[in-house]
């Protein structure tokens, strides 16, 4: 009989030893992954802040992305990653300024060119993010919240100084719809995950600015 509540002890202590270092890990790897981003953070300095083995990230967590999966889940911690000055930079001040341009062409060109240069330095980060908010409503919220409406607004209050009250805000909004939209499928998706061609994805990109130009100036 006290074999068996020793047994039952040690077993609960594990429990708790691993919930302790699973919470070590993942307040290691928010301050890590919002001061350092996703790509710039190594899981041994991940392991050296929580004070505990690295080997136990790949026990725990199944890796850094698996690590980065549990950080996302956690209310706490994912809204300290995506405010955090690092994630900021790339997520909403990447979006260029269409006020200082005369030249619609060139200020789109400008966007497409940028949002190349935000996707491909936050690849890694945006894939897991995106797949864990296809299975979690609440990620895919917190996505939309934080960063699309945040560079929704952005997006609208930049053209509106261009357009003036040239284009209805009706009209406007379907603007930016449609080139957060075509931004994501094709500097994303077109370029990073189906890997098409980069002349062709520059002849759509073309191909859509000259269209917009057309129809809008």
């Amino acid at each position: 009989m006290k074999t068996l509540k020793k047994v039952a002890v040690k077993q609960k202590s594990k429990k708790r030893d691993r919930a302790a270092t699973e919470k070590a890990l993942i307040k290691a790897a928010t301050q890590l992954f919002a001061s350092k981003g996703y790509n710039g953070t190594r899981t041994l300095e991940i392991a050296q802040k929580a004070k505990v083995n690295e080997a136990l990230i790949t026990r725990y967590f199944g890796g850094k992305e698996g690590l980065l999966i549990a950080v996302l889940r956690d209310g706490d911690a994912s809204e300290q990653i995506i405010n955090s000055p690092e994630q900021q930079c790339s997520i909403v001040n990447w979006v260029p300024s269409f006020e200082d341009s005369k030249d619609l062409k060139v200020a789109l060109k400008s966007f497409f060119k940028a949002g190349f240069k935000h996707f491909e330095e936050k690849q890694s980060f945006i894939s897991i993010s995106l797949s864990q908010a296809l299975i979690d409503p609440k990620m895919g919220e917190l996505l939309r919240e934080k960063v699309m409406d945040q560079s929704f607004v952005m997006m609208f209050d930049n053209l509106k100084k261009y357009f003036g009250k040239k284009i209805s805000a009706v009209e406007l909004e379907s603007l930016v719809m449609l080139l957060m939209a075509s931004n994501f499928s094709i500097n994303f998706m077109g370029r990073m995950v189906h890997r098409i061609e980069e002349k062709k994805v520059d002849r759509v990109i073309d191909l859509l600015i000259d269209s917009l130009a057309a129809h809008l100036d």
